[in-house]
């Protein structure tokens, strides 16, 4: 067969069997149906380049990883996650499967949070959208310059009051490429505070480098017995 993938309906019409019978000699052949992933198109330049820069940072040392502080945002909606594709239940007939209730506008709400090797930043919520001067005043201000940058020690303290940083001054940044994080406000204020940031270093979002060095130290630590 030429092609990398067929549709089970189209066998089934070939085949002249059901769609039960393609299934189950899909398996036997060791076959099995996986969602195809997502990538971003990239140009041979931006491989190259990312390329390069990966070669570079998988030797840093923990130390080096240990400086960098973590951000992302999440919306979260009252009615939870449904995926009516994914989320299914076994019953004899259609009719027996409770449906499920959503509302057409739900209630929604955006966090903020901030992490790196030694410790967390306070939950943020937003209420309402999320703008430049939003941003600046709830998360760049009072997040990193009044809390995180003022902290001095991580003894007998929760995870999220913990010094984040070996030296609160090595701090670097890190936010995705969200738009309110790119206004000239913000970025004005984070080169005026903490100048070595996101985007203007470098792009670490589509790379699991970091997690992996986080993943090692963290096991390092539990190995010897320090708390985590």
């Amino acid at each position: 067969m030429k092609e990398s993938w067929v549709k089970v309906t189209v066998l089934r019409d070939k085949l002249g069997i059901s769609i039960g019978s393609v299934s189950n000699g899909f398996k036997k052949l060791g076959l099995f149906a996986y969602r195809r992933g997502v990538q971003s198109r990239l140009k041979k330049k931006h491989i190259k380049i990312r390329f390069k820069v990966s070669k570079v940072m998988r030797h840093k040392d923990v130390k080096f990883w240990e400086r960098f502080l973590i951000s992302d945002e999440k919306i979260w909606t009252v009615d939870g996650y449904f995926n009516p594709q994914n989320d299914r239940v076994r019953a004899k007939r259609k009719e027996d499967v409770e449906s499920v209730t959503r509302d057409k506008f739900p209630g929604k709400r955006m966090v903020w949070l901030g992490m790196s090797a030694r410790g967390l930043t306070p939950l943020v919520h937003f209420k309402g959208n999320v703008n430049g001067s939003v941003y600046k005043e709830k998360v760049l201000k009072k997040v990193i310059v009044d809390d995180v940058l003022q902290r001095k020690q991580s003894r007998g303290l929760p995870i999220h009051k913990r010094k984040m940083f070996a030296k609160n001054s090595d701090m670097i940044f890190e936010q995705d490429f969200a738009q309110p994080h790119s206004t000239n406000a913000c970025q004005d204020f984070m080169e005026e505070h903490f100048p070595a940031h996101t985007p203007t270093l470098w792009r670490f979002e589509d790379t699991i480098i970091f997690w992996t060095k986080v993943r090692r130290l963290l096991e390092h630590r539990t190995t010897l017995g320090h708390p985590i």
